[in-house]
């Protein structure tokens, strides 16, 4: 399962994906770049399910739409004829079901827009909904939310869209989600819940100016072919961050204070 995190800031969308790339019984084979950025519309897309997916839709999209803000009127309505259109490019892995998040910048209101699409929802039709401030996923379990409030990165709780920091609440929510143990496939399969989130956290941030993306940490012990083994929780890992980690803090720090 794909981490997903998206925050809508006014003045930019921020994503946060990481990079692990498996097989149907969760073996990692491969780490790789999921949130693929749509630079004429000023957007970038990531997908949880068949990773080819995303960017597929991403050349679809910028083939179609004007800027981003027609990409958001038109999408309820061609999202469905996307997702049945990339997906017969990926017959080896056969149909599946996949969500994607896409977010972006609204020149017509001057802020940060998105949405959410999922090709099979429990109703069983396709769903596209705009989203609010902000979406994490897999939505961390009662045990790291308690770990995450430990050390101020609690989402409804330490921090608001507005006042969200990627390196002071992004990375811990993600190591929370690498711990955190699922089903990959379909539950219903019989596998085992394992460890799935993995190899680096890639920072995607979209504002009126254009997208920029930078890998803001790396699981270094992480290997294709090896199990994730998330290291346990510390409620001394905000003084522990690696001296790449202390440098982004340092710097978004004084942004803020400036």
């Amino acid at each position: 399962m794909t981490a997903i995190n998206a925050v809508l800031k006014r003045d930019r969308a921020i994503l946060m994906t990481d990079a692990s790339l498996y097989d149907p019984d969760g073996t990692v084979v491969a780490f790789g770049m999921k949130a693929v950025a749509i630079p004429n519309l000023k957007a970038a897309i990531a997908v949880r399910g068949a990773q080819k997916v995303a960017a597929l839709l991403a050349m679809e999209m910028a083939c179609t739409y004007r800027d981003f803000d027609h990409l958001l009127e038109r999408a309820p309505d061609d999202m469905p004829r996307f997702y049945d259109s990339v997906i017969l490019h990926l017959a080896d892995i056969g149909m599946q079901n996949i969500d994607v998040l896409i977010v972006g910048w609204s020149d017509q209101d001057r802020t940060a827009k998105g949405f959410a699409f999922t090709s099979q929802p429990e109703d069983g039709d396709d769903e596209c909904e705009e989203l609010d401030s902000w979406a994490l996923a897999p939505w961390p379990s009662d045990d790291e939310r308690e770990n995450l409030q430990a050390i101020g990165a609690r989402p409804e709780f330490n921090w608001t869209a507005e006042s969200f920091d990627p390196i002071r609440h992004g990375i811990p929510i993600m190591e929370a989600q690498r711990r955190m143990r699922i089903v990959p496939g379909d539950p219903e399969a019989g596998a085992e819940p394992i460890h799935i989130v993995g190899g680096n956290i890639l920072l995607t941030e979209v504002t009126a100016d254009g997208i920029t993306q930078r890998i803001v940490h790396r699981w270094e012990d992480d290997c294709p072919g090896e199990p994730i083994r998330p290291a346990a929780f510390s409620a001394a890992q905000p003084q522990t961050l690696s001296r790449q980690q202390r440098r982004a803090l340092e710097r978004s720090m004084k942004k803020e204070r400036a």
